[in-house]
């Protein structure tokens, strides 16, 4: 029967995953078979003998932890991304207030300055007069 033959049941599975149902018991314990049945359809892990279901259901899990995990860091990611954004916006909104708190110090020191040298100016007029 050709539900017995290794290559032919691989290639069914591969077209689609629920043929495992009608292979033989060893080949329903075979892992590559089983693998590539439910690569093609993850329903055909039902046909799978008990064996390969608790091994497969064993990886689903902990590919399904991993995934957890991964969806776990990139939200902790587009947090911190916000955050940096926030944080730059931040910064430069603090670098300009200093800018313009710079800016209006140096016109007020050169208005000092200058408002010195006129009185320095007119005493001076004063002493030579």
């Amino acid at each position: 029967m050709a539900w017995n033959n290794y290559d032919y049941v691989l290639n069914l599975v591969n077209i689609d995953g629920m043929n495992l149902q009608y292979a033989s018991y060893d080949l329903k314990d075979n892992y590559e078979i089983v693998y590539y049945a439910i690569n093609q359809n993850i329903e055909a892990l039902q046909f799978a003998s008990n064996k390969l279901k608790n091994v497969f259901k064993n990886h689903i899990n902990e590919l399904n932890k991993l995934k957890n995990k991964i969806n776990r860091l990139e939200q902790i990611n587009n947090n911190i991304t916000k955050d940096n954004i926030e944080m730059k916006k931040k910064i430069n909104r603090l670098e300009q207030l200093v800018n313009e708190k710079l800016i209006k110090d140096n016109i007020e020191m050169k208005q000092k300055i200058n408002r010195l040298e006129q009185i320095t100016n007119k005493k001076n007029e004063n002493i030579l007069s």
